[in-house]
């Protein structure tokens, strides 16, 4: 069930700077323990910095996302901060945030060229060795794709443009980022199912991508999907 906090669920690119479309969101044990895991990474400098939040449609991924990213950036608002402090889920030190956070949606396109085009660079110009540089200038950098299934289902169309490469190489730099370059990745489904119809050879290459990914699976339970709906209802004034 989803974690409708307006009258239209969350777009992630669209809303990313909407910190307020926060204000009402129910604090899930799966939106808890990804945040927790994110966290861990942020602060303790470990090589698990690439996840997948998988989860089926209207699970809450995508405000998972927007929670995550206002706080790993140090700009959630107060009172959200404050329910989180109540759970001992304090704000990031100014030293652990993050000060370049990049946010793309899927689309039938090659991931690579659609990085290039959120960060700014010259599609000529190589990724990997520009956040590397942008790493040695003390940058922490943290990217955020959601419907990541639909990158995934172009890459599984057009194997030979080498976006199962690009996407190896960036959690590859995230493990050894000490926790400066961060990949959160946002999909409905195991990234194997979007690839199956695949030649082996290719299986083989998607199999080790899906060996850097930490897997956090977004399911509600019954009792929080009622209490997101009460909620909501409340917020109109239909309740009784």
């Amino acid at each position: 069930m989803t974690q409708i906090l307006s009258n239209r669920s969350i777009h992630l690119a669209r809303d990313i700077s909407s910190a307020d479309l926060l204000g009402g969101v129910v604090l899930t044990k799966s939106l808890l323990k990804t945040l927790s895991s994110v966290r861990k990474s942020a602060l303790e400098q470990v090589n698990d910095n690439a996840f997948a939040i998988v989860g089926p449609y209207g699970s809450g991924k995508s405000t998972t996302a927007l929670l995550l990213y206002h706080y790993l950036c140090g700009t959630l608002q107060g009172d959200v901060q404050k329910k989180l402090d109540n759970l001992n889920i304090v704000k990031l030190p100014s030293k652990s945030r993050y000060n370049k956070a990049f946010v793309l949606v899927g689309d039938n396109t090659s991931l690579n060229e659609s990085i290039k085009e959120a960060f700014g660079i010259a599609q000529e110009q190589s990724l990997i060795p520009w956040l590397e540089d942008e790493l040695k200038k003390g940058s922490r950098i943290a990217i955020f794709i959601d419907e990541m299934g639909k990158y995934l289902e172009y890459a599984a169309e057009f194997p030979n443009e080498g976006d199962v490469y690009v996407l190896q190489q960036i959690a590859e730099l995230a493990a050894r980022s000490a926790g400066n370059l961060l990949l959160v990745t946002i999909r409905h489904q195991g990234l194997m199912a979007y690839v199956s119809k695949l030649p082996t050879t290719y299986l083989n290459e998607w199999k080790k991508i899906q060996g850097r990914f930490s897997d956090l699976i977004h399911i509600n339970s019954v009792d929080e999907s009622i209490k997101i709906i009460y909620d909501r209802l409340e917020a109109l004034g239909i309740t009784s």
